[in-house]
């Protein structure tokens, strides 16, 4: 018998693993962390988090290599498919669970510790690190320094602590010398530079700020932090150029008094379930020829808030406009300047390109750009951006691979967005040796100035939702 603790991927394997021979103990362990990192199970490639409470496995004592491989392998996957959502109230009992991502299974944690429950769960210790008996203050701030090191970093640790039924719970957990090092490790405090735009939070954010605001006080470095966690979500470039305890600095000296919600104690407060619930754009907070045809911006917010309604969208939301994002690529080597732009240029091409492409308006591929304009205002001289950069990237695309925009944007596909993360499944018979030569389909990873991890995969046609 072998104990082991391993995680690798998005794969763990929890507690005890028994296994019937009498083998040595390095070959055992080599044997599980290679069948770990090569196993493959039933929905990783979309982002599902599996973890494994005990795996029996029988194999003889001069069992080969190859046999141990396959052993671990049928093992894992036959957990696998009997693995219950870790949501479910029956998943303690379960030897194997699964969250439809890593950030769920945080969030799941974070939201039970601020409903005051005891995370008693076995895969409750796999999820925070930390032990089981620990208390919630190490669960949270396990989850956070885990999260925090991930490839979507700080802008992962917002979704959780905005995910939150009640933020102001899980900040009264956190000793305050973490917090001063998490602040420090998000960038310098000085005043944004002449020429920063200001940033404008949702009510659905500063509702919670005001609340910690009251609860703490408007320089408590908690309050401080989580109004930078709040700027990270709404201009996830702050993270790249340093500035957003500079302006969470400046939205907290802009509150009034610091008041909890009415006939709300900041202890019991709860955030709005919906973002943008609270306020919807005005039809003339775009100029009138970036809306796409047929589009209506009270139809945008609503897809939108569908985003938020659910914590990802259903894997396999067909889109016509599948290579809309391989323009990301196209961007990076045209070096688009991000971070000196107001952060509703970047939506505002996208919207424009899928227009021009003749993508539709309720197209899912769209749902990024409509969610970043929900809560924008208006912009000025940077709307006159569009239309040089639009020729940027078209005279790029058709020097170096002799395609147009549109080819490169209407292709059929599945997209899949969470806070975190952007994932376009495409069919690998699609696959275009001009968008390859470009490199438009490579994995972009965690780009500050986009807010998301973004990645494609190619799929036989029979492995794509119908």
């Amino acid at each position: 018998m072998a104990q082991a603790l391993a995680r690798y991927d998005r794969r763990v394997l929890h507690s005890r693993l028994t296994v019937g021979s009498k083998a040595p103990r390095h070959t055992i362990v080599s044997s599980i962390e290679e069948a770990l990192r090569l196993c493959s199970l039933p929905g990783e490639d979309e982002g599902r988090t599996y973890y494994f409470r005990r795996l029996d496995i029988s194999l003889p004592e001069n069992a080969s290599r190859k046999a141990w491989l396959e052993g671990f392998e049928r093992g894992l996957q036959e957990l696998a498919r009997n693995a219950v959502d870790g949501r479910h109230t029956h998943a303690a009992d379960a030897d194997a669970v699964f969250f439809r991502s890593e950030q769920e299974a945080c969030e799941s944690l974070a939201a039970l510790v601020a409903r005051r429950e005891a995370p008693a769960a076995w895969f409750w210790a796999s999820v925070s690190g930390a032990p089981l008996a620990a208390p919630p203050a190490v669960h949270v701030r396990g989850l956070i320094e885990k999260l925090s090191q991930s490839e979507a970093s700080w802008m992962a640790v917002a979704a959780l602590v905005f995910a939150s039924p009640n933020p102001v719970s899980l900040l009264k957990l956190l000793p305050q010398a973490a917090v001063r090092q998490w602040l420090r490790e998000l960038g310098c405090a000085d005043a944004p530079a002449r020429g920063d735009a200001p940033v404008s939070l949702a009510d659905s954010q500063m509702q919670p700020i005001r609340a910690a605001a009251s609860a703490f006080g408007r320089e408590d470095p908690r309050a401080i932090w989580l109004t930078a966690l709040g700027v990270i979500l709404a201009r996830a470039s702050a993270l790249q150029t340093g500035r957003a305890i500079a302006h969470a600095l400046t939205i907290l000296r802009g509150l009034a008094k610091p008041q909890a919600p009415e006939n709300q104690d900041p202890e019991t407060y709860d955030r709005p379930t919906q973002r943008g619930e609270d306020r919807q754009l005005p039809d003339n907070e775009l100029p009138e020829d970036t809306v796409i045809a047929g589009e209506q911006r009270s139809e945008g917010a609503h897809a939108s808030r569908s985003v938020e309604a659910q914590p990802t969208t259903k894997p396999g939301d067909a889109t016509s406009g599948a290579g809309l994002y391989f323009l990301l690529n196209a961007l990076k080597y045209l070096k688009f300047p991000a971070s000196s732009l107001e952060p509703q240029v970047l939506p505002l091409f996208l919207l424009r390109v899928a227009r021009r492409a003749g993508i539709g308006a309720k197209d899912p591929i769209l749902v990024w750009a409509l969610e970043a304009l929900e809560d924008a205002r208006p912009i000025g001289s940077d709307e006159a951006l569009l239309r040089p950069w639009i020729r940027k990237v078209r005279r790029w695309c058709w020097t170096h691979g002799k395609i147009g925009i549109r080819e490169i944007v209407r292709r059929q596909g599945y997209v899949k967005l969470t806070p975190t993360d952007l994932d376009v499944f495409l069919a690998l018979d699609s696959v275009d040796i001009r968008i390859r030569r470009l490199g438009l389909d490579l994995d972009l990873g965690w780009a500050p100035w986009f807010g998301r991890v973004v990645r494609f995969h190619y799929r036989d046609r029979g492995e794509l939702y119908d």
